[in-house]
């Protein structure tokens, strides 16, 4: 290679619509036949953009996103696209051949089994996937590192995450 860096010298990482793309691109490169990244981390994505999760309804009034917000944002996002492309919705994709990911989502999410959903199917197609659900957190909790113990731990977890797929010593 002559400009940038090796694939194999990159992590990609997204948080919540962020989450989404960082799954979606995974997905997107792999279909393409174009090398992927060593590893991914994804906070709080969106995996499945039907909304049709019970955890948009269950977690609704716990969550920090305003009740039914999903829907106008994913108009915005999608537009007039069929929800149901896996290169939109993650979990509707063939998930074999993905490098490993690192998912962190709470319990007090509207996004809590998507993530769980998209955590196991991944599983299941041979990933490497690490899957921390952690309780009482909200969407995106670990940007709030370090203002609470959770957030700080979650980030702490992702840098170690980051470290041990890149091989770097600390």
């Amino acid at each position: 290679m002559s400009e940038g860096y090796k694939s194999s010298d990159i992590v990609i990482m997204g948080d919540s619509a962020g989450g989404t793309l960082t799954l979606s691109t995974l997905i997107a490169l792999r279909d393409k036949g174009i090398e992927l990244p060593r590893a991914a981390v994804s906070i709080s994505p969106i995996t499945d953009l039907t909304c049709q999760a019970d955890s948009f309804s269950t977690n609704a009034k716990k969550d920090v996103a305003p009740f039914g917000s999903w829907t106008i944002w994913t108009g915005f996002y999608i537009a007039d696209n069929d929800p149901h492309d896996s290169w939109l919705s993650p979990l509707m994709a063939d998930l074999a051949g993905l490098p490993p990911i690192m998912i962190h989502v709470g319990t007090h999410e509207i996004h809590l089994d998507d993530s769980r959903n998209f955590g196991i199917k991944a599983i299941e197609s041979g990933v490497a996937v690490t899957l921390r659900i952690w309780d009482g957190m909200v969407h995106a909790f670990p940007l709030f590192s370090p203002l609470f113990p959770e957030a700080k731990n979650a980030m702490n977890e992702i840098g170690a995450f980051v470290r041990n797929n890149l091989k770097i010593d600390m």
